[in-house]
């Protein structure tokens, strides 16, 4: 049979798992400066996780969008100045560890779509 791999490489060949990945867009924080809006803090974000625990995340869903909201507002509240780049990194970071704590540790990987400050 030409063009199939020898039995040995099939069997150490393993299958790849499927992936989903669910949007979580339009996070929205006020950003304050001495007692009025000084802007406004937007994030948007794709969740990887696999397939079967797609039905999982979608049903927490509501509880995920509470908590990065409750961490974005600290966030903002202490690492965002909208005449300054946003640190990253450190969002990535705090995405993540939400994420963790209310799917459990390596359920899912939170993928930034996008963070935007604006005046």
């Amino acid at each position: 049979m030409l063009g199939a791999a020898p039995p040995a490489v099939a069997a150490q060949a393993t299958p790849r798992t499927a992936l989903v990945y669910q949007k979580i867009y339009g996070l929205t924080v006020n950003l304050f400066s001495q007692g009025r809006v000084d802007g406004q803090f937007i994030v948007s974000l794709d969740l990887e996780a696999k397939a079967s625990d797609s039905d999982t995340i979608r049903g927490m869903q509501p509880k995920l969008r509470d908590a990065y909201n409750r961490n974005l507002v600290s966030f903002g509240e202490t690492l965002v100045d909208p005449r300054r780049p946003l640190d990253l990194k450190r969002l990535e970071a705090v995405l993540q560890h939400t994420t963790d704590t209310i799917l459990g540790q390596g359920k899912a990987t939170a993928l930034l779509f996008s963070a935007v400050v604006a005046p």
